[in-house]
């Protein structure tokens, strides 16, 4: 399930990055 952690946090970190 961490995969799934770190796939949430990267994804989350591009939207603020935008």
């Amino acid at each position: 399930m961490q995969s799934v952690f770190i796939y949430f946090v990267i994804t989350k970190l591009t939207v603020l990055a935008r």
